[in-house]
């Protein structure tokens, strides 16, 4: 696959994503406003998120292969990441809707031309939360 080292999912690494969006989220067992505005919330915990976006992978068997890994993930699975806080976390996360990939061109008989794809986007979401 292209660079190897940033990404490495249920075992294999895949294309370093052109853009890669880290962001903590906060998970809430309940909450509700009141009638005077004011937001009560209990926080019960907190999960990593990773939103990946590979621009253009040409159509060739390497990024058949690597959406098919991406396709065909268990519920629940490694990865292998960096951190902005400088670290690697190795976690078990889930992949979160939709898995996509944008068409830029189609197959067309006549011509004999073939589909090609782009902008293919997922989400990785942590399974266990981090308790606070």
């Amino acid at each position: 696959m292209v660079h190897k080292g940033m990404l490495k999912i249920n075992g294999t690494w895949i294309p370093t994503p052109a853009t890669f969006t880290f962001s903590v989220e906060d998970l809430d067992a309940e909450g509700f406003r009141t009638q005077d505005g004011t937001i009560h919330r209990k926080r019960i915990g907190k999960v990593d998120k990773l939103q990946c976006k590979w621009d253009i992978v040409p159509d060739t068997q390497e990024y058949y292969d690597f959406f098919n890994i991406i396709d065909n993930l268990p519920e629940f699975f490694e990865v292998q990441f960096p951190r902005p806080d400088g670290t690697i976390k190795k976690t078990t996360m889930y992949r979160g809707n939709p898995l996509q990939a944008q068409m830029r061109s189609y197959w067309d008989e006549k011509t004999g031309k073939v589909s090609k794809w782009r902008d293919t986007t997922v989400n990785f979401i942590e399974r266990k939360a981090v308790q606070y």
